[in-house]
């Protein structure tokens, strides 16, 4: 996206825990990950852009 009409971002922290222990693309733990998300126009959607650890 060349220039978005507004950007946030941001930081969240989870947690993940399986049943079964490791079944799943993450192993189980804390993460904390960034989100910037924007809107092309000003009565567009959120839209996320860019995700990153």
């Amino acid at each position: 996206m060349k220039n978005p009409f507004d950007v946030k971002v941001f930081k969240v922290q989870y947690e993940v825990k399986y049943i079964d222990n490791n079944k799943g693309p993450e192993p189980d733990g804390k993460y904390e990950c960034v989100f910037y998300v924007v809107k092309e126009q000003k009565d567009s959607y959120w839209l996320i852009d860019t995700l990153g650890y």
